[in-house]
């Protein structure tokens, strides 16, 4: 027995120093989303799970913490934790749960499609936003870099998607397609370089509508002659390997050289009918002194707003005190369809705020007199129709199929009609008389005795259900076809605003 001045070491001794001495601190930012509940065990504060730490390692705690990424998100910044235990935990995190190879080449194939479909810059991906977008969607994902992007993925993804539409070209010829139909079209981009697309649209022989843009050639050094323009659109048949003996249809803008490339090759072509119906909206305006007139003064009063804010601003306080929500005079811009049409009727719409605040302000613009306003109106109810026509053409759910047996015998107007799908209905109602037939001429001329589709209904459907079954030595002819709305957006969409700004090293030459 150890005297009572001596160090006294029993075990019940030992014990008593253990309860009294002061706990460790745990220093780990883990430890504020669980709660030690013994020298082996915490529990989760989220779940209130129990997990074994043995010898005190706090791995098991990171393990389990993955299960709650947005409760632990939470308490860490609910509780003002430092940044840097922050960060610590999060990149332990992720660390030891990198993405699997098959997951990062997937988020890698979707980055090279964004810059495919959205015309994005390659340099898009060492944007701030966006890289902060990615960390906080997919943390443990590397972006690729602009260089990964130009050199492999792209050119991957190119070469996928130019395989499988080979393929299914292929599978359609194979399957007994024997008509295609090429858009086409001519342009110089805001970059000055000059552009020709190809559009192949065929039907397949289950009569399912197909369309690929087959190329977008860039026409270094070469001159735009009939000559060069035939012996490039030959080259890209060839390169997609469409059969010679293929019927061939074509449609283009109304250019001369263009023209006379298709006719040294044989196709047959039309014209884009969109094209064509501005064309002569241009020459009937050019050749009306009066409209051109009224269209030149109402452009000068739109672009005297468009570049003054004051008086944008009067004009929208004009607006407000007649209890109307502010609107925008809309500009003309020549390259720009049914753009005229869309400046004169905003400016109708805004015909009382334009002229009072033109009256009152010290501006020099003149004001449209009340017979230019009246002019104005008759303008845009005679535009009115062929605004929609051109709007329907341009719409992505119409397929402009070639009529090539289904004629209709022209019919009497008995009244007006300024609504492109109430002319339709009219013609789908209406009842064609039939006549006596030869037998060689019945089959043809039944189906040119059959009752128009409804607007709402897939002539393609029909085909499929009806037509190849009553007619099937005819059902060749809707083989003949072209999107429209393909054809036109090119030039307006593809080489404009972001597009613009492309360079031609991606293109091929011509």
């Amino acid at each position: 027995m150890a005297d009572s001045g001596g160090y006294d070491d029993s075990p019940a001794k030992r014990r008593n120093n253990q309860d009294t001495a002061p706990k460790r601190r745990e220093r780990s930012a883990i430890w504020k989303h669980f709660v030690k509940t013994s020298s082996s065990l915490a529990q989760c504060k989220t779940c209130g799970a129990t997990i074994k730490t043995p010898t005190g390692t706090t791995s098991p705690l990171v393990n389990h913490l993955k299960q709650h990424p947005t409760a632990m998100e939470y308490r860490m910044t609910a509780t003002g934790a430092p940044e840097k235990d922050q960060s610590m935990i999060f990149d332990f995190v992720h660390r030891t749960n990198p993405l699997s190879e098959k997951k990062t080449q997937a988020l890698n194939a979707k980055v090279a499609a964004m810059v495919a479909l959205d015309l994005q810059p390659y340099s898009f991906v060492e944007d701030r936003g966006f890289k902060e977008l990615m960390a906080e969607a997919v943390p443990n994902y590397r972006l690729p870099s602009r260089t990964t992007l130009s050199r492999t993925l792209v050119p991957r993804l190119f070469d996928d998607t130019r395989k499988k539409v080979k393929d299914e070209l292929s599978s359609a010829f194979e399957g007994g397609t024997s008509a295609v139909t090429f858009t086409s079209d001519m342009w110089t981009s805001r970059a000055n370089e000059s552009y020709v697309s190809f559009t192949c649209h065929l039907l397949t022989p289950s009569f399912r509508m197909k369309r690929f843009t087959l190329n977008i050639r860039h026409m270094e050094l070469v001159s735009h002659s009939a000559e060069n323009i035939a012996r490039m659109l030959v080259e890209m048949c060839a390169e997609w390997e469409i059969p010679d003996g293929c019927r061939k249809y074509i449609v283009t803008d109304n250019g001369r050289n263009i023209h006379a490339a298709v006719r040294r090759l044989l196709w047959t072509e039309r014209a884009c009918f969109a094209h064509t119906l501005q064309l002569a909206i241009y020459d009937a305006i050019s050749n009306t002194p009066s409209i051109d007139r009224l269209c030149k003064k109402a452009r000068h009063i739109v672009g005297h707003y468009k570049h003054s804010s004051s008086a944008q601003k009067r004009l929208d306080e004009y607006q407000k005190k007649m209890g109307k929500d502010p609107l925008r005079l809309v500009q003309d811009v020549d390259t720009r369809w049914n753009s005229q049409y869309l400046m004169l009727s905003r400016l109708l719409d805004l015909k009382e705020a334009v002229s009072v605040e033109l009256a009152t302000s010290s501006s020099s613009i003149d004001g449209l007199c009340s017979a230019e306003w009246k002019e104005a109106l008759e303008y845009l109810d005679a535009l009115k129709p062929l605004y929609d026509a051109t709007d329907v053409a341009l719409c992505p759910a119409v397929e402009v199929v070639q009529p090539a047996a289904k004629v209709q015998e022209p019919q009497q107007c008995v009244q007006p009609s300024s609504d492109v799908w109430s002319a339709f209905d009219n013609l789908a109602n209406s009842q064609v008389a039939s006549t006596p037939l030869s037998t060689s001429e019945w089959e043809i001329k039944a189906y040119s005795e059959e009752a128009l589709l409804k607007k709402d209904s897939d002539p393609c459907d029909w085909w499929r259900t009806v037509g190849t079954f009553r007619y099937p030595s005819g059902k060749a002819l809707p083989q003949v076809l072209a999107h429209t709305s393909h054809f036109i957006s090119k030039r307006a969409c593809l080489f404009s605003g972001r597009g613009g700004c492309l360079c031609s090293e991606g293109a091929p030459p011509a």
